[in-house]
């Protein structure tokens, strides 16, 4: 076997993977702290630092940051949004998390 069409092969192997990243609460904390650190500052405070997983859509993922925090324990709820495995869009102090995503792609609550 020809090493050029060996080493083409290794790269699309290793590109496929890379692309195929698969988006959780525990990739996506860790995924804020490298680059958006100022969603997390002064978490070390929190009361409650949670993730959250509510769908995905095409190449679009929805996840969920939840922070409890102050004496009277207040909640704060940011959605994120993500197109592969980056960040396109966030929407910060939502009153309530969305439940999932239909099949049009569409946000939906609970009642």
């Amino acid at each position: 076997m020809n090493l050029k069409y060996l080493l083409l092969g290794l790269m699309l192997v290793c590109a496929s993977a890379l692309a195929e990243i698969e988006l959780s609460p525990q990739w996506t904390e860790r995924y804020l702290f490298k680059h958006y650190p100022h969603f997390l500052k002064n978490s070390h405070t929190d009361h409650v630092l949670a993730f959250y997983y509510f769908g995905s859509w095409q190449d679009y993922t929805v996840m969920g940051m939840e922070r409890v925090k102050g004496d009277d324990y207040t909640p704060y709820y940011t959605v994120l949004i993500f197109k592969d495995s980056k960040l396109q869009g966030f929407y910060k102090h939502v009153p309530v998390f969305p439940s999932g995503i239909n099949e049009k792609g569409e946000l939906f609550f609970s009642r």
